[in-house]
């Protein structure tokens, strides 16, 4: 089906469903189109203004009915489909997924919002704040307008955490405690008043004495109280505990013993290894009839330790450690006070659900390239869980693909398909195997990993050559708390060598001398170390942070002056290396404007600095632009480098070498989500790559200038997002607008978009967002 087809097709459906909405209602049915929050303030600031009208918008109730172009589009839908026969038939799930019954407000559900904007300022600290709500009907539309009259702010005048105010029945040491644990709560002097505040402040008061021992301590055991009658805007706030706590509630609890179950034996028959004699604090015991494991990963996976205080962060973090392992199908915790008279001892019991041991999987894939190949892949993962007991995973995979060349072929050339065989063994130790890289147990949210990876690949390229490369590395994967990860790769190497050669293509080199470039043998040393920012959400606001630096050719150039080459080729062993540092920055903001309106942003930077005997980066660690992914008004590869222009050669029609040192890219794109699962996109996307240095392989248009911002190609275009809940489909038609490889003042090609010109667009379908 061609592209205007399936525009044309939705467009129907969508005028179906449309038109007649108000004919099929109920006489008296209105529908409501959403509500309106007007803020009078004289002293609030225009940004605290515009942050509590977009709250007070979210606590409005009903949701109204979504309009597109002044149409209740979903509506439409309700009644299109409408007297379904079966209720899980196509017709129900259609009307469910795409429609929306008719929603009203009354004058009852008025006021009531107008309540909930009264309930909402109180906790924001506006106190004695007024609202007024009035409804208007226009052509069967309601639209609701609520006018709010903001006084002015009250702050905390005083703030006195457990003082006289507290009970003199509880224990000295908890009123201690309480006392430290509230002197670390956000709160000060002359701060505004929220609510959720007082709330965060009674969570954190909870979370601190619980990592203390206080094991049965609850956050309903944090009393507030808030004095607003003190005058001039002000409150005076007492945080103490509550005077009749529990008395297992003031009691500090010790870990005992921990032990480690690893069988589902031990908790269906009550089997676990409980200590019932004297003999305390034995330490961690592994409960293990079929000695599966070694008791080292345990120690290095349980927080705990016989004689400290019970914590709930610790808690946390094992359970966080030993899912991590990947290698139990569930975790369970249990806590046990000792039978004994007024115990403060604890067992804690873990109940682990093994894996199996081996497992096989298999993957079946269609490819389809935009240089006219098309095709499929099998791959066979064979994983085995625990290798030397110690909680070791080795992944084994075997990749076959296969190409055939079914368009763009070359007139007379025999090059048709390709063929790719690749095999990888990766082996994963859950903690650092290095005399030099330690972790901290007690702060360590993750265990770190150590990463083998050994693997070979073959790209077979009929009537044209044998591309195959070896490669190994050895790296570090840790986390700090859940926002920073880290993978510090320091030593890799990998060579690529070519082979079977055929006459075709050497006779193609002597008229195009770039293709030398792809026979060259390469040796790749080096290191790299990648870290990822991934903070909490700050109300409306998410980011994203992945940094990326690599150092290759180090090691190899210090061996190549060590042993004192007199023809100084730049190779060792025989082999050419390539020398070449390599940075990136992948930054990316989401703002969620509505529940159904998100804007998504990306920014891109990467810089690659060939040095020594390189004039470029392999071709295999260079950038590319355009795809389903990047720009998506071009195919892969389809852009630059530069403003280079193509000129039809082997090359450029079989090989793809549109690759680049330098790559900038910028995307940015606004989400609306029509309903659970179908959504809408606009975007435009703007960026190129450039060559560093070398205008060998290419010519001084590719490479990078003052003027790069020049030979930015930019594209936009409008996507379809259909959400099956296990995986989204994304279509996104782009529309090419500036093209770089056009001449200097003629690049802008907005004019040349039409429906008669294939390469005026382009239809993406993809799986998954595109960032």
């Amino acid at each position: 089906m061609r592209n205007r087809d399936i525009l044309v097709g939705f467009c129907l459906v969508f005028l179906l469903a449309s038109c007649g909405v108000y004919k099929r209602m109920p006489e008296e049915q209105m529908l409501y189109a959403g509500a309106e929050v007007e803020i009078q303030a004289k002293d609030a600031e225009k940004k605290e203004v515009a942050r509590l009208k977009e709250e007070m918008d979210l606590a409005l109730r009903p949701e109204p009915n979504a309009f597109l172009f002044g149409y209740p589009y979903k509506v439409g839908f309700h009644y299109l489909f409408a007297n379904p026969k079966k209720e899980d038939g196509i017709k129900a799930k259609m009307q469910k997924r795409l429609g929306e019954k008719p929603v009203s407000i009354s004058m009852n559900g008025l006021e009531q919002n107008r309540s909930s904007l009264l309930n909402y300022l109180d906790t924001e600290g506006y106190f004695r704040s007024k609202v007024e709500a009035d409804l208007s009907e226009e052509k069967r539309k309601q639209h609701a307008h609520y006018k709010v009259d903001l006084a002015p702010r009250y702050t905390y005048s005083k703030i006195e955490i457990n003082g006289d105010r507290a009970s003199s029945n509880l224990g000295t040491q908890l009123l201690d405690d309480f006392g430290v644990a509230g002197e670390k709560v956000s709160l000060k002097v002359q701060d505004p008043y929220r609510f959720n505040d007082l709330l965060q402040s009674r969570r954190d008061i909870n979370l601190a004495l619980r990592n203390k021992g206080y094991y049965y301590f609850r956050p309903t055991y944090v009393k507030i109280e808030a004095d607003s009658t003190v005058g001039n805007q002000g409150v005076d706030l007492f945080l103490d505990p509550v005077e009749s706590l529990p008395s297992e509630s003031q009691k500090q609890y010790l870990i005992n013993d921990i032990i480690v179950h690893t069988s589902r034996a031990a908790k269906s028959t009550g089997v676990d290894s409980s200590n019932n004699g004297m003999d305390l604090f034995r330490g961690i015991i592994l409960d293990d009839s079929s000695n599966f494991y070694k008791a080292r990963i345990f120690e290095d996976a349980v927080g705990f330790r016989p004689g400290n205080f019970y914590s709930v962060s610790q808690d946390e973090v094992t359970n966080q450690r030993l899912i991590g392992l990947n290698n139990f199908q569930s975790v369970e915790n249990r806590f046990e006070i000792l039978p004994m008279l007024d115990s403060t001892l604890m067992d804690v019991h873990y109940y682990l659900l093994p894996k199996k041991r081996m497992s096989v999987r298999s993957e079946l894939n269609a490819l389809n390239r935009s240089s006219g190949f098309a095709g499929g892949q099998l791959s066979l993962i064979w994983r085995n869980n625990n290798l030397f007991k110690g909680a070791e995973i080795l992944d084994i995979s075997a990749n076959f693909a296969t190409e055939v060349q079914v368009g763009g072929k070359k007139s007379g050339s025999q090059y048709n398909n390709n063929y790719r065989i690749s095999a990888e063994a990766n082996l994963t130790f859950p903690r650092f195997v290095s005399p030099i890289f330690k972790v901290d147990p007690e702060i360590s949210r993750i265990l770190p990993k150590t990463s083998l990876t050994l693997g070979f690949n073959s790209i077979i390229k009929k009537g044209l050559y044998t591309l195959n490369s070896s490669f190994f590395s050895w790296g570090y994967i840790w986390r700090k708390g859940v926002k920073h990860e880290h993978v510090l790769t320091p030593f890799s190497v990998s060579l690529v060598k070519a082979k079977n050669i055929s006459e075709e293509f050497v006779n193609e080199i002597f008229f195009d001398p770039r293709l030398l470039y792809i026979l060259e043998n390469q040796l790749i040393t080096g290191g790299s170390y990648k870290y990822t920012f991934t903070p909490e959400a700050k109300g409306r606001n998410r980011i994203r942070f992945e940094g990326n630096l690599e150092l290759v050719g180090n090691l190899a150039g210090l061996v190549d002056k060590l042993r004192n080459n007199p023809e100084k080729d730049g190779s060792v062993f025989g082999e050419i290396y390539k020398q070449y540092t390599r940075v990136d920055g992948d930054f990316r903001w989401y703002r969620q404007v509505t529940t159904n309106n998100q804007w998504a942003n990306r920014i891109f930077l990467g810089l690659g600095i060939p040095y020594g005997n390189s004039n470029s980066l392999p071709y295999t660690r260079q950038y590319y632009s355009g795809g389903n992914s990047s720009i998506r008004a071009f195919r892969a590869r389809g852009i630059g480098p530069g403003s280079y222009q193509r000129t039809g050669m082997v090359s450029e029609q079989f090989l793809g070498q549109f690759t680049g040192d330098i790559k900038i890219e910028m995307n940015t794109e606004w989400r609306y989500k029509l309903n659970d699962f179908l959504g809408t996109a606009f975007f435009v996307d703007a960026g190129n790559v450039w060559m560093y240095k070398d205008d060998l392989i290419y010519d001084e248009t590719a490479v990078f200038s003052k003027d790069f911002y020049k030979e930015l190609a930019v594209g936009a275009g409008v996507g379809l997002r259909f959400d099956f809940s296990y995986f989204i489909l994304r279509l996104d038609l782009a529309f090419p607008l500036r093209r770089p490889d056009r001449p200097l003042g003629e690049r802008w090609v907005i004019d040349e978009i039409s429906w008669k010109n294939k390469e005026s667009r382009i239809l993406n379908i993809a799986i998954g967002m595109p960032f």
